[in-house]
């Protein structure tokens, strides 16, 4: 299971058509898929070929800890396929989806989700500026990448008085 997480003060998604991949696919609608949504963390979710229960567990508590760590307290979950080749077949990709937002929504944490299957178009203002970790990369397989956010300011200011 992968995910990809930002932040943002705003973002608005209009879904289009069905997806037809991969082959398969069952476009499940959600009552979210044409919504506007502010100050969200916005967590693009994709369940990989052999994801377990234990991989849902562990992608929730990635999101709520990227979550804590910048003092938001909603979530919006978006499945997204394009972050790997090896995507889980239905109904595991249903099953594990509804366990990371039942996982998250218990932490009262899920704003909202959207429906798996569709093509969608975004809109968005990112908070880059607000925070140092605003965008992050999570692999319940491979762990997190370790980023020392503090050590990189550093080296920005210290290359900007050098110059």
């Amino acid at each position: 299971m992968r995910c990809l997480l930002f932040t943002t003060e705003e973002i608005s998604f209009k879904t289009g058509q069905p997806s037809d991949r991969p082959i398969g696919i069952c476009s499940k609608p959600s009552p979210d898929d044409e919504t506007v949504f502010q100050d969200v963390v916005v967590s693009f979710l994709c369940v990989e070929a052999g994801d377990t229960a234990l991989d849902a567990q562990k992608m929730a508590e990635e999101i709520r800890k990227f979550s804590a760590d910048l003092v938001k307290r909603r979530v919006l979950l978006v499945p997204f396929a394009h972050l790997s080749n090896s995507l889980a077949k239905q109904p595991d990709l249903d099953i594990l989806f509804e366990e990371v937002a039942t996982s998250l929504d218990k932490c009262g944490l899920l704003k909202g989700r959207l429906g798996v299957g569709f093509h969608r178009s975004l809109l968005s203002r990112w908070e880059t500026r607000k925070h140092k970790c605003s965008v992050a990369f999570r692999d319940s397989k491979h762990g997190s990448p370790s980023v020392d956010f503090d050590k990189i300011t550093q080296h920005k200011k210290r290359e900007k008085k050098d110059a």
